[in-house]
């Protein structure tokens, strides 16, 4: 998942000191500590991590569950990466290193609609996703090359750049919103909305409610279509793109 605020003014002035725990991130090799050579390595700790939050949910993933898993001690992790924290800020990134390319001739609306619809798919399937702080979790190499096939997309748009990140902004959002609600509808026996209707139409009273008894009365309210919303949003784009110049 891609969840980041991407807009041009939340990146700092690059400096030349970069943290050993973002050349970890970005694959580079770190400054080696002092000991025996080590027999684990970042990438297996964060295997084992994904594993275990896919199996087990993101609170099965502790520096001793993870040893664990790896028959080695806890420590022996600290000498690879330096907290839990920089390990869930390297698991985020090792979800979306199975995003793929998406082809470069769909076109700024069918390629912000799989931009979207792949980050929904990515996230039902590792759930445990929404209870990270993506926004403000660093951001790794396939995060960022995912955020730059979005505004890849949009490469021929006449947008400002600070447009084409509230767009991918915006996208974002719907898709933790909706993969929420799907990830808790999916898990229920009773369809929660079905189960509105029959309290509205025994309970409730027609005065207080009036517009509600009227959408239920409706015969044929149509089928949810989880990408309803993003159809909406891409009609703002297209509305953008056609803004009378000034």
């Amino acid at each position: 998942m891609a969840e980041t605020d991407v807009s041009p003014e939340v990146f700092p002035t690059a400096t030349s000191e970069v943290s050993e725990g973002m050349r970890r991130l970005w694959g580079q090799r770190a400054t080696r500590r002092r000991g025996p050579k080590p027999t684990i390595s970042v990438q297996s700790i964060v295997e084992s991590a994904l594993e275990l939050a896919d199996s087990e949910g993101l609170e099965s993933v502790s520096m001793a569950r993870v040893a664990d898993a790896l028959d080695c001690t806890a420590m022996a992790l600290y000498r690879h990466i330096d907290s839990k924290d920089e390990l869930l800020t390297l698991l985020a990134d090792r979800v979306a290193a199975d995003t793929p390319n998406l082809p470069t001739d769909l076109g700024w609306r069918d390629g912000l609609r799989a931009w979207t619809r792949v980050q929904i798919e990515g996230a039902l399937a590792h759930p445990w996703l929404l209870q990270l702080p993506l926004v403000s979790t660093p951001l790794g190499p396939h995060r960022a090359r995912w955020i730059d096939q979005g505004f890849g997309t949009m490469r021929d748009l006449d947008l400002t750049t600070a447009e084409k990140g509230q767009i991918l902004n915006l996208l974002s959002l719907f898709v933790l919103s909706e993969v929420r609600v799907q990830v808790e509808l999916r898990d229920l026996t009773i369809n929660p909305f079905a189960e509105l209707a029959q309290v509205i139409h025994h309970l409730a009273d027609t005065a207080d409610l009036p517009n509600l008894f009227a959408a239920f009365a409706d015969p044929s309210p149509g089928d949810a279509d989880d990408i309803f919303g993003v159809e909406l949003i891409l009609d703002g784009v297209d509305a953008l793109l056609h803004r009378p110049s000034t």
